[in-house]
């Protein structure tokens, strides 16, 4: 989510030497790490129970709740605060966070309604994207929504495949996940979907902003891995297949929020360049 904010700043025009992009950065660390934490502290009973979860630090007894409470709402607290140092529209984006996050996602869906808890999680998941844009501009505009959206519709093929691989451990802890019924076909749909629909908006915000061809490119390219990874999903698939699928996964979000910066920070002033020399 850092990665994310940070790219959206560069992105949207934003100074690396500026005070801003110093708040910034407190802005995501407390906000993001508080929420994080506080998650973790509402979902104690959940996490103990889940190997996956079990080494973390409240279920491990290497944190005390009674600590992760305070140091939780510290954070968030101090999240609010900074952001309150930038702008209005990036207080709006860590309160938006906070309340999808907190309480949409992890006091009211999670536990039982799982396309609701993914929309809703994957809105909180996108907040960052929309704050580092405003922290940029100053304001949220259609540019920024589509950015933020990118993480939006990342997420459910995300979601999608961790909770396929993890089903046995969301099972114990009482959580239902999308992929309970028909698994590998929803899995499937969920992954074809999911990238099919980012590849559309990025290239849709490359033709808005006018920067990005080359990491619109990149994330085409890999989303047509994907997608034919995805296709040969039958019963029962390979843990190797899975992981593979993961990471691949994982590296179709980071190449939009890495790529297009080095665009708008090196490729964009080249062709600006060239345009005046032309003219």
């Amino acid at each position: 989510m850092i990665v994310t904010m940070i790219g959206a700043y560069i992105i949207g025009g934003g100074d690396l030497a500026s005070r801003v992009f110093a708040l910034l950065l407190l802005t995501g660390v407390f906000s993001i790490g508080g929420a994080t934490a506080l998650n973790m502290y509402m979902e104690y009973d959940i996490d103990r129970v889940m190997k996956r979860t079990s080494r973390r630090p409240l279920p491990s007894g290497l944190v005390s709740r009674n600590a992760a409470l305070t140091l939780s709402i510290a954070f968030m607290g101090l999240g609010v605060f900074f952001s309150s140092m930038i702008n209005n529209a990036v207080v709006l984006s860590v309160a938006a966070g906070y309340y999808f996050y907190i309480l949409s996602y992890t006091s009211l869906t999670k536990r039982y309604f799982p396309l609701a808890s993914l929309l809703l999680g994957s809105i909180a998941g996108s907040m960052p994207t929309l704050g580092g844009w405003a922290a940029a501009k100053g304001y949220i505009s259609v540019e920024g929504v589509l950015l933020a959206s990118l993480v939006f519709l990342w997420q459910p093929g995300h979601v999608a495949l961790l909770s396929y691989y993890y089903r046995d451990d969301y099972k114990a802890a009482g959580v239902r996940v999308l992929t309970e019924s028909s698994p590998e076909a929803r899995l499937k749909l969920a992954l074809v979907a999911s990238t099919t629909l980012l590849i559309v908006v990025i290239w849709l915000f490359v033709l808005m902003e006018g920067i990005g061809f080359l990491g619109a490119l990149a994330s085409s390219l890999l989303a047509t891995r994907i997608i034919r990874e995805a296709e040969k999903i039958r019963e029962a698939p390979s843990k190797r297949q899975l992981i593979g699928l993961f990471r691949n996964i994982g590296t179709l979000i980071a190449i939009p929020y890495t790529i297009i910066p080095l665009e708008a920070l090196f490729v964009g002033p080249f062709y600006l360049a060239i345009a005046s020399l032309i003219s």
